[in-house]
């Protein structure tokens, strides 16, 4: 991505890169390939991700519904991804 490593601006252009490969990836009627994106810390990709999912109509599940749906997304990625390579 080009991006020095580290801190808030690192942050904030990999949450926008991220968004719109998941605007474009909706459009094309694809899983959220940011599924696969992960924080270093994290056990789940970042809020962004689920409010992503909310508003496309995938998500409306509770808090403790989030690792279930990120785990049939990802699945959902990988088995998209490998049948068109």
């Amino acid at each position: 991505m080009g991006l020095t490593p580290g801190g808030n601006y690192m942050t904030k252009e990999t949450g926008r890169i991220l968004r719109e490969i998941c605007e474009h990836e909706h459009e094309q009627s694809r899983p959220m390939l940011s599924a696969v994106a992960m924080g270093v810390s994290l056990d789940l990709p970042g809020e962004e991700f689920f409010t992503m999912a909310e508003k496309f109509g995938k998500f409306t599940g509770s808090r403790w519904d989030k690792e279930a749906f990120w785990d049939r997304e990802l699945r959902s990625v990988y088995a998209t991804w490998a049948s068109l390579i």
